[in-house]
């Protein structure tokens, strides 16, 4: 893209009196800096934007004639270029600047790219059993849970047919389609990928039909085991069936209720915070029960909603910790 194109909103000058590029990083992180940073050399001007003390694209306008640099490739370079800075400016813009700017320039983000939005129902339609059971068990999860957590609850009951190199490999699937990332401790995928996919699984599981059929069989035990799902937000600990209902001559039916739905995939396996594994409903699921029963609910119209309610409100996307620190170290001098 021509230098022309190219077009960096002023802002508002700070009174702030910069002496070095790791003074500048420190003042942006502290004072949760949402504008623009612009390093001047003898050659070129380096832009680095911030979205509330966190750094989410740059840009690099050469000052004769050449084509500007974007994103990763601005931030790689500056430990060969920081040293000869001449300048450093720091302007506050608002939000919405920022996020025009973002969104004509694509290429500045420095976020790891994610799953495109319009390739996530492709992905979910084909990717294999064992990837997509793990899948679902991290979106359903609390997203406070381990790497460590999600590996062992995934090898255990009920989902016990699978071992630890079926984990890694499923994970590794999940990486390759850029659906997750990590920091190494935990599982991070972006607000808006982690709601849409939820979406789309919710979607998925009325769309099919068996959950309707559930729930119209004039069964006891599938009516207490639902109710037991609403008293409990539709998060059951599946000890509670093991211990309370499968010893029990007259509960066993509704212990095997639930292996039952994981079966149908109409409900969903997850873990909490410490790594017990949960029966889940999605919420979105157990509160029209009564509406699915009777084939009354519409879920392309939502979705697509949703898509454009979330679309818009998650303009820029921030890179996690580690790519942070990353970033800002790039711009300390050696």
């Amino acid at each position: 893209m021509g230098l022309s194109m190219v077009q960096i909103p002023p802002g508002i000058k700070t009174s702030t009196n910069i002496g070095s590029p790791r003074q500048a990083m420190d003042y942006a992180q502290k004072e949760r800096l949402t504008g623009r940073m612009e390093f001047k050399f003898n050659l070129k001007n380096v832009h680095l934007f911030w979205l509330n003390g966190k750094p989410v694209g740059a840009i690099m306008l050469p000052k004769f004639g050449v084509d500007a640099s974007y994103g990763r490739d601005v931030v790689d370079g500056m430990p060969q270029l920081i040293k000869t800075v001449q300048k450093i400016d720091i302007f506050t813009l608002d939000e919405e600047t920022l996020e025009k700017l973002m969104e004509k320039h694509p290429d500045s983000t420095l976020a790891d790219k994610v799953i495109d939005v319009d390739d996530i129902a492709k992905f979910l339609g084909s990717t294999d059993d064992k990837t997509l059971k793990l899948l679902k068990m991290i979106l359903f999860s609390e997203e406070e849970a381990s790497i460590d957590l999600f590996r062992n609850a995934y090898t255990m009951p009920p989902l016990a047919d699978y071992t630890k190199e079926e984990f890694e490999e499923a994970f590794s699937n999940l990486l390759k389609g850029r659906v997750i990332s990590t920091d190494g401790i935990k599982v991070q995928i972006p607000k808006y990928i982690r709601l849409i996919m939820k979406n789309e699984i919710i979607s998925g599981i009325i769309q099919k039909g068996e959950l309707r059929d559930i729930l119209k069989e004039d069964d006891p035990f599938i009516k207490e085991f639902f109710d037991l799902l609403k008293k409990s937000d539709g998060r059951v600990p599946y000890t509670l069936f093991r211990d309370k209902y499968k010893g029990s001559r007259e509960k066993y039916r509704l212990f095997e209720t639930g292996d039952m739905l994981l079966e149908k995939d109409t409900l969903i396996e997850g873990i909490d915070r410490n790594g017990n594994t949960l029966y889940i409903l999605p919420t979105e699921i157990l509160q029209n029960l009564e509406k699915i029963k009777q084939d009354r609910v519409d879920v392309e119209v939502s979705k697509e909603e949703l898509k454009k309610q979330l679309l818009e409100k998650f303009k820029i996307r921030e890179p996690d910790r580690d790519q942070i620190k990353n970033i800002v170290n790039k711009f300390y001098e050696a």
